[in-house]
């Protein structure tokens, strides 16, 4: 699926570019790890994909994380991907974080300070990591609540902490340093120290959901990956089907099973096998589709479509006479054509220039600065279609196909680059100058025509 591969894809170039967070293949792990006290918690998150090292091969275990490495951290080890936007003064889209920040705002372990900032680059401290896991696990204040109270240094533990401090530490998630039984709460908490709080806090919620638990609250939970587009169709037409699994996805990463129901079955009905949903024309009107996905611990998202059937163009008479007269009124729709389209980059709308065929689109970003990031698109077709687009990333070619109504769409192409806050200068790295996504307009009855879309980057 477009969603999946494309977000494994821009993780691995997340590595290259900062050197943190993992994804991927298993790399080789650093020789700075041996003989560390974390060695073995490091060591797995390596093999698991869940982290990475520095260009020259160490991972230096006692360097400092700052809030947003923490928080991508994090989200990576719980499936957190997706989310409203996060607000706060300081962060903005172009930011490389920016939307593992918007993940973690809306699973809500994360708050900004008083003046309503995060501070993505401060060190993130002890006692702060307390209270995202306090608030991540839901953790109850342990009887007495006063488990910090055994540091020698828990006079220096801020009130706002003290609680969650207490609650990880009762809980066994994080402790203190034998040496001089303190906790050092406004110390930064190193890389090793980070992978092993949150190394023991995701073997909790794994454990849970083995034994039947929902786990993380918020971890679990079920949304929707790509929105599902209204579209057209004819009687006596090919029918519709569509991969659910590329529509929802899952925090946590469970398998879910699908469901759907039509607000008029005379006009459309559906059947849904496996992660395929198949609607078929029955009679002329319209008809909302309802889709729900569920993970079967009670997490579930639903989206919805409306298809819009219209009756079979009149055939030849009685002895069979011929083809259908062509224009209105006659013979089925002529091939579709782009007529407009769009993209949003650094606040910009900026058009696409649309070549004489209505097939093929060329847009010029190579004055915009490299920080720029894509957060939009449209797309305006003369006919109801399905688009096909494909990007080859190395070897491996990425696909995203998507029902187009008549009239203006949203591109979904380029959710994925909003998704994760993807720069002009990242995307061309991995990609190459130009961008070229090419495919097809499917119309009618199973006939295509070739389109194009080419990005020029800085």
């Amino acid at each position: 699926m477009f969603i999946k591969a494309a977000a494994r894809f821009f993780a691995i170039a997340l590595v290259a570019m900062f050197c943190f967070w993992g994804g991927g293949p298993a790399l080789a792990q650093p020789a700075d790890i041996q003989g560390h006290w974390a060695e073995n918690q490091i060591g797995d998150w390596f093999a698991r994909g869940l982290i990475a090292g520095y260009g020259d091969g160490t991972f230096r275990p006692d360097n400092k994380v700052t809030r947003a490495e923490f928080v991508v951290m994090t989200n990576r080890a719980f499936g957190f991907n997706s989310g409203i936007q996060a607000p706060f003064s300081d962060v903005s889209p172009g930011d490389w974080f920016f939307g593992q920040l918007c993940a973690a705002f809306t699973a809500g372990y994360i708050a900004g300070d008083a003046d309503g900032r995060f501070r993505p680059g401060d060190g993130i401290s002890r006692q702060e990591v307390a209270v995202v896991l306090s608030r991540l696990l839901k953790l109850k204040m342990p009887e007495g609540g006063d488990a910090h109270a055994a540091f020698k240094d828990a006079g220096s533990i801020a009130e706002w902490s003290r609680a969650a401090v207490s609650a990880v530490v009762a809980a066994g998630y994080m402790a203190g340093y034998p040496e001089d039984r303190t906790f050092r709460p406004a110390e930064p908490i190193t890389r090793a120290e980070a992978v092993v709080v949150l190394d023991r806090a995701k073997k909790a919620y794994e454990q849970s959901l083995a034994t039947g638990g929902t786990g993380v609250p918020g971890a679990g939970a079920v949304s929707v990956a790509v929105p599902l587009a209204d579209c057209s169709m004819t009687l006596g037409g090919q029918a519709l089907a569509v991969d659910l699994a590329g529509v929802f996805s899952s925090a946590g990463g469970a398998s879910l099973t699908y469901s759907a129901s039509s607000s008029n079955a005379g006009v459309a009905a559906v059947a849904v096998s496996g992660s395929t949903l198949t609607v078929s024309a029955v009679s002329a009107g319209s008809a909302v589709i309802t889709v729900t996905a569920g993970d079967g611990r009670g997490n579930s998202a639903t989206d919805e479509f409306t298809v819009t059937v219209s009756a079979a163009a009149p055939g030849g008479g009685g002895g069979g006479g011929g083809a259908p007269p062509a224009g209105p009124g006659g013979g089925e729709t002529g091939a579709p054509k782009i007529e407009r389209a769009s993209v949003v980059a650094g606040g910009q709308t900026l058009e696409v220039e649309i070549d004489e065929s209505g097939l093929n689109g060329f847009i010029d970003l190579s004055r915009l600065d490299g920080s720029t990031v894509i957060t939009e698109g449209t797309i305006s077709v003369s006919e109801a279609a399905r688009l096909t687009l494909s990007v080859q990333v190395g070897g491996e070619t990425i696909t995203k196909v998507q029902n187009l109504k008549a009239g203006e769409n949203r591109l979904e192409a380029m959710d994925i680059i909003k998704k994760y806050g993807l720069s002009l200068n990242l995307i061309e790295l991995f990609l190459g100058d130009p961008v070229v996504l090419s495919g097809t307009l499917e119309y009618g009855s199973g006939k295509a025509v070739p389109v194009s879309l080419t990005i020029d980057l800085p």
